[in-house]
């Protein structure tokens, strides 16, 4: 009949203790699942142990076990008992996860790298057709001794000569670029015994100390120094997304002159296609006359390179005379044509195509003087010649526009 009442509902007389219902409303099943340490920072330095930090997952206060996953592998990783082991070589912020039946928490951990290099580490690359590592250049110069070291890291003097060169201030780099060459000029700092790189950003800091390379000779002067590929690669994964910091010093006749400074950008994504240049004095083809006070070709022709590659290949031109020269040119964004000028004759064009082994399709006589830096639809299908002459003759004929096929 009709005395009962429904679960949860108050009922009377013995119906329970006090009158309370049979369930407490203040009491609940959820369990709350947290992962222990939350925003850990710890410093890797160069010489040094590498730390390590024990995760522990609970559950309402209790010790629970679980899966483990460090959102970077480049920063760290993670055992099945908890220990986050930093690889020593990124720096970086990751979170840490750990499952937990249908749980997940989470917690984060940040680790700095600070890393020392005196001259060479034997990890550089043999040169090539491309320079050192691909950059040019002389070279990794040798450790200095202390004393030459101390005199970097000290007071400093002004050189009204020392100026940045290459890099600029305010590059934005891709990840996955070759390091740059530094190139500075100096007055009084010019023949250089030693130069110091720094580089900073918020997870990363290195210091490089290094002597003339070896292939400079006595009294010439030392302008020029490549960042080693190994820090340049920590430096821009450490710094992805935010800034880095490009210091030097150059010493000579016992004092520093210094710092020059620039801040760079580094992006989060890597760059993916190829860089097409023109390159005069290449010798992967020779096809001009002359080198200064010679009769010997120089090489003028275009040159790709690949993301990461240290060596360029051969696109346009080839040996011979100027008629195989080809330099100035146009690059669908597709990356399927390149449309080039002839050395010989800037009003004389070539096609190129770009992904069935750089075959040359030579336009006929009727598009000279059309074609010139032309602009190219995406895939390179089309293009809209200029119709203000540009100097060089490229375009004579540029009194209008014209769509080609």
């Amino acid at each position: 009949g009709g005395g009962g009442t429904g679960a949860g509902a108050s009922g009377g007389g013995d119906g329970g203790e006090g009158g309370r219902s049979i369930f407490d409303a203040g009491v609940s099943d959820a369990r709350e699942c947290i992962v222990e340490p939350q925003d850990e920072v710890i410093t890797v330095v160069s010489g040094l142990p590498v730390p390590a930090v024990q995760f522990q997952a609970s559950c309402n206060g209790n010790p629970e076990p679980a899966q483990w996953l460090c959102s970077r592998g480049e920063v760290g990783t993670i055992d099945d008992n908890g220990v986050f082991t930093p690889t020593g070589n990124v720096g970086g912020e990751a979170v840490i996860e750990a499952t937990i039946g249908d749980e997940k928490p989470q917690a984060t951990i940040t680790v700095k790298i600070e890393t020392v290099q005196n001259g060479p580490t034997g990890n550089e690359p043999p040169p090539s057709s491309g320079g050192w590592g691909g950059v040019g250049g002389e070279g990794v110069g040798p450790a200095v001794d202390g004393s030459l070291q101390s005199l970097l890291d000290g007071a400093t003097s002004a050189d009204p000569g020392l100026d940045w060169l290459y890099p600029y201030d305010g590059t934005v780099w891709p990840l996955g670029l070759l390091p740059p060459l530094l190139q500075w000029s100096a007055g009084t700092a010019e023949i250089a015994d030693a130069v110091y790189i720094h580089l900073s950003s918020e997870h990363y800091d290195y210091k490089g100390y290094f002597g003339r390379p070896a292939p400079l000779a006595p009294g010439t002067a030392f302008v020029r120094h490549p960042i080693p590929p190994d820090a340049w690669r920590a430096a821009t994964l450490s710094s992805a997304g935010g800034t880095l910091t490009a210091q030097l010093v150059v010493a000579t006749g016992g004092t520093a002159y210094g710092p020059i400074a620039q801040t760079w950008t580094i992006a989060r994504g890597v760059l993916k296609g190829s860089v097409y240049y023109q390159s005069y004095g290449t010798n992967l083809a020779r096809n001009y006359c002359c080198y200064q006070n010679t009769s010997q070709l120089f090489g003028g022709a275009t040159l790709a390179i690949q993301p990461g590659a240290t060596e360029p290949e051969l696109v346009a031109g080839a040996d011979g005379e100027s008629t195989e020269c080809r330099v100035c040119h146009s690059v669908s964004a597709g990356g399927t044509r390149m449309v080039v000028q002839h050395g010989n004759d800037y009003s004389m064009s070539s096609s190129y195509d770009l992904q069935n082994g750089y075959a040359e399709t030579v336009y006929g006589a009727g598009t000279d003087g059309d074609l010139g830096w032309v602009g190219m639809s995406h895939d390179g299908s089309k293009g809209l010649g200029n119709r203000v002459p540009i100097p060089g003759g490229a375009n004579p004929n540029g009194a209008t526009s014209h769509l080609y096929d």
